[in-house]
């Protein structure tokens, strides 16, 4: 190993972790599930006593996108011990603050119920995004259904050959349908469904932001069904993204047939979908992507209360402070935007003020290439993964000072979509690249790490991760070593932060290492106790929200406990564990007291 360097002390900062919908906010008092005090519901409530034998020094804050819930965790001499549990759902859609959705697009049409006539609304919201609401309906066999243009201009057509994406994905024997743009409020389509089937269908000007639909005809066999067949890679990645949520949930009822019930997670958008989050400098607040919700929430972290929204725009992947708390960075998939948020945290007012459309400043080749994920450097800029698909992957940089773009990057010369991390006192930032395997093909998955010098921009260094869809990335606190996830394939590797080669691989993040998905654990982002002793990484589930099933179904969800000197899984953290939907995407430490290191990106 290399010798140790100065690193700051007890500075900064921070966790990768991201998304928010028809905003409200209210108080979570009792939202929460936990006493004035602090302590959870069900706990005897905390004396000054267990408080100076406790002394905890951080909280794991934990999203789980599955159920919506942000879990809050302290060490202590007992084990990883609970203390809140934020219910981003109720804070968010319960809330007395409007953000400018008039419409109830939360819940589905009664699927498993099918009908002989249905409505749906073709929206255009104050966000800019848009839907077919519901998203999914379930009509008998020569059933009808009736768009309506509800608000902007919009059309319904059939995923065929002879109409749009050259693609089938309905019925074999059947014939598409394009209805042509509906512009006046009020406008109908109708369409009667005479054979049974699954169809996919889109509006044209939108796949894009993925308005994309799905009608059920009957109860066909889920095995004949080219609307249920994996999408094609080459559908714009929130389209994908919708489709194959849309058809995992068809595919449910299907299989359950007249048996099945609706289970509280059958909605529109799979819920709010917490996805990432990032403190602010003082770790008085942190700043959560809701990568369903359409923005983003801030919530004050003594009392963890959500205290505002804002609707950044459909699929806010990640959002993080500025190093000066005076505004958020977002960036936004289905805009193919990065946006400005101006922060008072005094007054706990936001307000997007500014963006960034990537293709409108570097050119129609990266009109599908949406930002993703990225950090604040040492110099002034931040560094923007693009994707979220390998095959839309890029770098995009933005001076923060003027907050223009001056770089930008194609997969074939920076291939990168997934984390970004400076390091502290080098001016070089670290990013990942990953790509799940096909096992309809055999093709192999790929990940892959980049070295970018901060001042240059250029690539000074990279290297295969030795394992599949490498994600997430994380600095031990002394600034020695890089730690990267590869999450298909559970498994990682440890680079030397000073020649920025592997010097270590991690056999496995958690337990379980079948060969298929559905019995491998799947590891994606990563965080480090601020005191050194343990790298966190959170651990996807069997019905995974968000990214491809291939490599984000995981076994076991929850936050793997790993060793840093032994780099070996010593624990797994599960708030709930009979859960079915959990599925835990982003993770942030705040620390509680004073240490040597740094808990983040020092900027």
């Amino acid at each position: 190993m290399s010798q140790k360097r100065p690193v700051p002390s007890s500075t900064r900062r921070r966790t990768l972790i991201g998304t928010a919908g028809a905003f409200g906010i209210g108080g979570l008092a009792g939202c929460l599930g936990i006493l004035e005090d602090g302590s959870d519901v069900g706990e005897e409530p905390r004396t000054e006593d267990d408080e100076r034998q406790s002394q905890p020094a951080y909280e794991i804050w934990a999203l789980d996108q599955g159920t919506d819930v942000g879990y809050v965790y302290e060490p202590t001499s007992e084990g990883f011990v609970q203390r809140a549990a934020i219910d981003f759902a109720s804070a968010v859609n319960e809330g007395d603050h409007d953000h400018g959705h008039q419409h109830d697009h939360g819940h589905d049409h009664e699927l498993g119920d099918p009908t002989s006539t249905v409505a749906v609304s073709m929206e255009t919201h104050e966000d800019g995004t848009h839907h077919f609401v519901p998203h999914v309906v379930h009509i008998e066999v020569g059933g009808t259904v009736r768009w309506v243009n509800d608000s902007g201009s919009h059309d319904t057509t059939a995923y065929h050959p002879d109409t749009f994406g050259e693609i089938r994905r309905i019925p074999s024997n059947t014939e598409p349908w394009e209805s042509g743009l509906l512009n006046e409020p009020g406008e109908t389509f109708e369409q009667t469904f005479e054979t049974e089937g699954v169809y996919d269908y889109v509006c044209t000007p939108h796949e894009g932001g993925g308005m994309v639909g799905t009608v059920v005809v009957g109860w066909p066999d889920p095995e004949d069904q080219p609307g249920l067949e994996p999408v094609a890679a080459d559908r714009p990645a929130s389209a994908k993204e919708g489709m194959e949520r849309y058809n995992d949930r068809v595919r449910q009822l299907l299989e359950a047939g007249e048996d099945y019930e609706p289970d509280g997670h059958d909605h529109d958008h799979g819920g709010l979908a917490p996805h990432m989050i990032d403190f602010s400098a003082d770790f008085a607040y942190a700043v959560v992507a809701l990568h369903h919700g359409d923005g983003i929430a801030i919530v004050r972290t003594h009392d963890r209360e959500v205290v505002a929204s804002v609707p950044t725009g459909g699929h806010s992947h990640f959002a993080g402070f500025a190093p000066d708390d005076n505004y958020i960075t977002v960036d936004v998939v289905d805009d193919n935007a990065v946006k400005k948020v101006a922060a008072d945290l005094e007054t706990e007012e936001f307000e997007i003020v500014e963006e960034i459309v990537i293709a409108d400043e570097a050119g129609e080749e990266f009109v599908d290439r949406d930002p993703t994920c990225h950090y604040f450097t040492g110099t002034g800029y931040t560094y923007h993964t693009l994707g979220p698909s390998y095959h839309d992957g890029g770098l995009a940089i933005v001076d923060q000072e003027n907050f223009e773009l001056v770089e930008a990057y194609t997969i074939e010369e920076v291939a990168a979509n997934c984390g970004v991390f400076p390091h502290p006192t080098q001016d070089v930032v670290y990013l990942t690249a990953g790509l799940p395997s096909d096992p309809e093909t055999g093709k192999a998955g790929i990940g892959e790490y980049f070295v970018i010098d901060a001042h240059t921009h250029e690539v000074i260094h990279n290297d295969a991760t030795r394992g599949v869809d490498a994600h997430g990335l994380w600095i031990t606190p002394d600034g020695e070593e890089l730690w990267i996830t590869n999450r298909e394939t559970n498994d990682g590797v440890i680079v030397d932060t000073d020649s920025h080669e592997i010097v270590e691989e991690i056999d496995r993040f958690g337990p379980e290492t079948g060969e298929a998905p559905e019995k491998s654990d799947a590891p994606d982002i990563l965080a480090a106790s601020p005191d050194g002793e343990y790298m966190f990484a959170t651990a996807r589930g069997p019905n995974p929200v968000t990214a491809d099933p291939q490599a984000s179904t995981g076994v076991t969800p929850g936050v793997f406990v790993i060793d840093v000197e032994s780099r070996q899984h010593i624990d797994t953290i599960r708030p709930d564990p009979n859960d079915p939907e959990s599925d835990f995407h982003g993770i942030g430490v705040r620390p509680l007291g004073e240490f040597d290191g740094y808990v983040g990106p020092s900027v």
